[in-house]
């Protein structure tokens, strides 16, 4: 136990383990691991221990570059894992030419005017 002195009065306050010690269970696999096989950012520690997936479980989108569970990532014909908001993504882009160049990014068109008044 450790004595905290706050605007005079003792305040007792138990020890508690280092959270870097603390194992937590991973979701889809089941194993016991410490908080260095966790993805930070994707796996808020505090907030949902129970959807807690470690980075082994979890695989890569090529598209936009966000770790999601293996089993939403789907391997495309042209060998890319991609995520199924990039796969609608690129389903969108082959047949709009705006959707791939939008108009906002562009002083001129990508391609050559001649070519698209023929």
């Amino acid at each position: 136990q450790f004595l905290y002195f706050i605007g005079g009065t003792t305040v007792r306050a138990v020890a508690m383990p280092s959270s870097r010690n603390v194992l937590y269970r991973c979701c889809a696999c089941g194993a016991m691991k410490k908080r260095d096989h966790f993805h930070k950012s994707g796996n808020n520690l505090a907030h949902r221990r129970h959807e807690m997936r470690c980075t082994a479980c979890l695989t890569r989108c090529e598209g936009c570059g966000e770790r999601r569970p293996s089993e939403d990532v789907a391997e495309e014909a042209d060998g890319a894992k991609m995520c199924p908001k990039c796969r609608g993504r690129r389903a969108v882009a082959k047949g709009n030419v705006f959707y791939r160049f939008p108009v906002l990014h562009y002083k001129a068109a990508p391609f050559p005017a001649e070519t698209m008044r023929s």
